[in-house]
């Protein structure tokens, strides 16, 4: 059978973190690809079971728009600022906001459907 791999519940949650996340796709495929050597307890199961949801609605709470306020600038770049595609940047970021939120709430609700990649 070989060597077994262990995979711990944090591991598992980092899965569905913003900030800090260690996890990435690539590393989710590689457990995927040697499924038949990894092993895991209840307890494991159970921890990630339960702290998933409050996983999922960090990552939620994370997605915020950038403080737009922050954005001044000098009085001779005002009007460029339709020009250079500002206003228009910022209408697309919110949007996307919107829709990474609508998937994040979808995982929330049905994480065992749509908790993988859209």
């Amino acid at each position: 059978m070989g060597t077994l791999i262990f995979v711990d519940t944090n591991i598992l949650l980092d899965f569905y973190r913003v900030i800090g996340r260690q996890g990435s796709l690539g590393i989710l495929e590689r457990i995927d690809e040697n499924h038949d050597r990894l092993f895991t307890t209840s307890q494991v199961e159970m921890e990630f079971k339960k702290n998933r949801p409050s996983v999922i609605l960090e990552s939620y709470r994370n997605l915020k728009t950038p403080d737009w306020s922050g954005l001044k600038l000098p009085a001779y770049l005002d009007r460029s600022k339709q020009s250079s595609g500002l206003d228009t940047g910022r209408a697309r970021i919110e949007n996307q906001i919107k829709t990474l939120k609508s998937r994040v709430e979808k995982v929330f609700r049905n994480p065992t459907r749509y908790g993988s990649s859209q």
